[in-house]
């Protein structure tokens, strides 16, 4: 027909758009409307679904048909204005968002005379929220909770889906300012206000909120249960794939990563890493990244981790201020430096966004700022260990301890505790080191924490070496109390992770693969087929494509044949593992 009937395909896009809107698919008619070019038409139909669309998630196929409306269409319609505002919020373009938020703010003040005072009112309460939530996407969470406790009392008790989204932003800058007993509260008035609009999206991210707040607090088993009622509210409401989905997805990745489940973290990470990197929050953005960061490394492949973490941080070089967040990429790349052994770089990665190792020493240089978060704290704390300058280390270290304690922030406790451990060890304070770690060790055992210990290396090796001898595992012992035994079997399974593996490095280094990637070789060179691969290691399908992807990928071939060949002139084939 385009080649034949050009003319007749926007009458036939009409019919299409009557016919669906006569079923009931508002959806399909906004799509036919589109392809015919009635913008207008589809304008009128888009404003009157968007915020029941909004509330149930389908955020993707909003921004899809705003992108297709000329501007000059939206420019004088106030609700498709705010829909933008919704959209750029919620994917983590809090610049854009904000400059379409003084656009609807206009557009509204000139429509005043023209509209109800309730339809006024209700703007107003739109606006309210929408500047906290832009205000928090940017990352000002303190200034987004001032908006947010300013502006929920004010907002219209008939709505809310309003004060749902208020109070869910008010949790997540309770959760990122450390106040997590707040966020708490804050997520779980929300979920009762979502409950009330029906709102799937708002009542999966308050469950989200409630589950980070939880993680924070180093209750990692509550909060994968909450993070698994999120994920199953959305994908029984809005199917797997969806937007709400991912952004509980990219968490549960972050707990099996912590778990030793690489296999499906990797899974997870696989399935959402598209739509957190490309439409999510900020925060979302920045986990789902470093979780990659942390595979890669688990992997042996420091390299590509720390390319990685450069491709993070020159997408926030833009930035006017550094924040929590890339503090966080910060303490990543400093962790990975030091475990190449390269101090230089280290101190060079903290000293180039002006941060001043020597802050602790007396030495401080002038015009350098000094640690203003817990991540480049420990960062900092990192440097000074490697570089001996322990009792520096212990008196930083004890500090922000005392705090993350009365603050019940667990698990960031247990991660200065074992730094605080390794400084004390490193100082040929046995006995010192033991005390360090003592009080966390139930808690890490009860919540199987693993990568946080085994991702340290040689230091947490050897703190487990001491851990074992006679002084220091009666200390653990009297610390752990009725919860001993459990203690023990957690170390002992510690310490089983942390003996280097039987593999060839040679062939590993040689091929680039990690341990899992070269038994997934070998199984292929046996004949395995997929399904049988799936069996074997029992892993998912999806997981055994991920894993033949990257084996592909080093070995630069294209199929499955290539790659046997390829592994028998590496030599890898033979390769096994304990």
């Amino acid at each position: 027909m385009e080649r034949r009937a050009i003319a007749e395909i926007p009458d036939l896009h009409r019919r299409a758009a009557n016919w669906y809107e006569g079923k009931g698919d508002l959806m399909a008619c906004i799509n036919h409307l589109l392809l015919a070019g009635a913008s207008n038409e589809a304008a009128d139909k888009v404003e009157a679904c968007a915020m029941a669309l909004i509330g149930q998630s389908h955020v993707l196929q909003l921004s899809d048909w705003l992108r297709k409306i000329p501007y000059e269409i939206t420019a004088h319609r106030p609700r498709l204005l705010l829909v933008h505002v919704w959209l750029w919020f919620h994917m983590n373009k809090p610049v854009e968002a904000a400059k379409m938020l003084r656009a609807a703010r206009r557009a509204i003040t000139a429509l005043r005379d023209t509209v109800s005072p309730a339809q006024y009112a209700l703007w107003q309460a739109e606006m309210r929220t929408l500047a906290a939530g832009v205000t928090s996407a940017a990352d000002r969470s303190t200034r987004a909770r001032r908006i947010a406790e300013r502006w929920a009392p004010q907002l219209p008790e008939d709505q809310p889906f309003l004060h749902g989204t208020l109070m869910n932003i008010r949790s997540y800058c309770d959760y990122s300012l450390g106040d997590l007993e707040a966020a708490k509260q804050a997520s779980a008035t929300a979920r009762r206000s979502h409950v009330r609009a029906q709102s799937v999206f708002g009542i999966v991210y308050a469950d989200l909120l409630y589950g980070l707040a939880e993680k924070a607090a180093g209750n990692l088993r509550q909060a994968a249960q909450l993070f698994a009622r999120a994920q199953d509210i959305a994908e029984e409401a809005l199917g797997e794939g969806s937007y709400a989905a991912a952004l509980v997805g990219i968490f549960q990745c972050e707990l099996h990563y912590e778990w030793d489940d690489l296999d499906e973290a990797a899974r997870l990470l696989s399935r959402h890493r598209e739509i957190v990197e490309d439409s999510a929050l900020v925060v979302h953005e920045v986990v789902g990244k470093l979780m990659y960061t942390r595979l890669e490394a688990a992997a042996g492949r420091i390299d590509s981790a720390l390319g990685q973490l450069d491709r993070v941080e020159h997408r926030q070089a833009s930035a006017t201020r550094r924040t929590r967040l890339s503090f966080a990429v910060l303490h990543e790349r400093v962790k990975l430096l030091l475990q190449r052994g390269d101090t230089v770089g280290a101190r060079l990665a903290l000293t180039a966004v002006g941060i001043d190792p020597d802050v602790f020493t007396g030495s401080s240089s002038s015009g350098f700022c000094i640690p203003t978060s817990d991540f480049d704290t420990l960062a900092v704390t990192r440097l000074l260990i490697a570089e001996k300058q322990y009792a520096r280390a212990t008196a930083v270290l004890c500090n922000l301890n005392a705090r993350l304690d009365r603050q019940g922030r667990g698990r960031r406790l247990m991660q200065g505790r074992l730094l605080l451990a390794f400084c004390r060890q490193q100082d040929h304070d046995q006995q010192g080191a033991a005390d360090a770690i003592a009080a966390s060790l139930p808690a890490m055992a009860q919540q199987n924490v693993i990568r946080s210990v085994v991702d340290e290396g040689a230091l947490a090796a050897n703190l487990l070496a001491l851990l074992n001898q006679g002084p220091a595992r009666q200390r653990i012992a009297a610390a752990a109390g009725s919860d001993h035994e459990m203690v023990e079997q957690y170390l002992a399974k510690l310490a089983a992770l942390l003996v280097p593996a039987s593999i060839n490095v040679d062939a590993s280094q040689r091929s680039g693969l990690s341990s899992r990637e070269l038994e997934v070789l070998r199984l292929l060179s046996d004949g395995l087929s997929n399904r049988d691969l799936s069996r074997k290691l029992s892993i998912s399908h999806d997981t055994v494509k991920w894993h033949l992807k990257n084996i592909f990928g080093k070995l630069g071939v294209d199929n499955r044949a290539q790659a046997i060949l390829t592994a028998q002139r590496l030599r890898l084939v033979d390769i096994r593992r304990l």
